[in-house]
């Protein structure tokens, strides 16, 4: 067998890959990460036609386990053959998937110009699944940044078109935006409506990962609210599916939004122990605007320790 022959052998043993190992536990994935890496990049060498495939099979993997820098890497990779492929449409999702990595990282203009190049390039191709998620994506974005009138338009646009080419689970991501913008606003009645239905919407879709995120976005409204022991309670739910389905950025967060509860309801070891996982969490993502969130979070809890014992 030629090296060649041997080298598509492995690259395609690895395309498939990502699927076989998704319920698997983040240690074993740590340990195939390096073929990953090598059958990719002889994809890039051979048969570079796959590369949009191996992404998409890999992506959500990389995201999900917290493999960013393998996750950016291939990313730009990818990009520069889509484009020397003349893969238009493949190259806006890409530039959305990557663009969403750097949302995540606070790097607010490099997410947007990302963003909107991926969303005019769907416009140019009339790709209306594409607008839609791009739209919701500038909200979400400009929800991030604090402007929440934009952020309204955008997943207002999003939400229409969903609603108009009945792309279900696009509905439910919409409306979750929607009560979250009303939450900022202080309208809680309405943006309680607006996560139950998300939630009503994703049950019937069986969209686990977002159901995550819609119920963080609810506990976060019951916090905000008072209710701190629902929201103990919702955020131990999701500590579990978190695990379970291995998303790692969402369950530092989750860890965080925990321990704020836990100073609020006076188990101050807890909150502690939660902010001291988090925190070594979100330094193997890098994720360094959470890390600052941390550390302030931890001068709360200092000065909320110290105020009790001097009581």
């Amino acid at each position: 067998m030629t090296v060649k022959n041997a080298s598509m052998r492995y690259m395609h043993y690895y395309l498939h890959f990502p699927q076989r190992i998704q319920a698997a536990g983040i240690a074993e994935v740590s340990l195939e990460i390096p073929h990953m890496q090598r059958a990719f990049n002889w994809s890039i060498a051979f048969q570079n036609q796959y590369v949009p495939d191996f992404w998409n099979a890999a992506k959500d993997l990389l995201m999900n386990y917290g493999f960013w820098h393998v996750f950016i890497d291939w990313g730009r990779k990818s990009l520069l053959i889509l484009q020397d492929l003349e893969y238009t449409e493949d190259e806006a999702w890409l530039r959305s998937d990557l663009g969403w990595l750097a949302m995540e990282q606070n790097q607010f203009p490099a997410a947007h110009h990302l963003f909107l190049t991926a969303l005019d390039e769907f416009q140019q191709s009339e790709n209306l699944d594409g607008i839609c998620t791009l739209e919701r994506y500038l909200g979400v974005l400009k929800y991030r940044m604090g402007d929440l009138t934009q952020a309204d338009e955008h997943v207002s646009k999003s939400l229409c078109i969903a609603n108009m080419e009945k792309f279900e689970g696009k509905v439910a991501l919409a409306l979750d935006l929607k009560g979250s913008i009303a939450r900022k606003r202080q309208q809680y009645d309405l943006a309680r409506r607006f996560y139950r239905e998300s939630i009503e919407r994703l049950a019937n879709l069986e969209k686990d990962s977002n159901m995550i995120l819609v119920k963080r976005n609810l506990a976060r409204l019951e916090c905000q609210e008072g209710y701190f022991s629902k929201a103990k309670s919702l955020y131990l739910e999701i500590l579990k599916e978190c695990e379970r389905l291995h998303r790692m950025d969402a369950l530092y967060g989750c860890q965080v939004c925990l321990a704020e509860v836990e100073i609020e309801l006076g188990y101050l070891e807890n909150a502690h122990l939660l902010l001291t996982l988090a925190r070594e969490g979100f330094i193997q993502l890098g994720m360094h605007h959470d890390l600052e969130l941390v550390g302030k979070i931890l001068q709360k809890l200092s000065s909320t320790a110290s105020t009790a014992r001097r009581k």
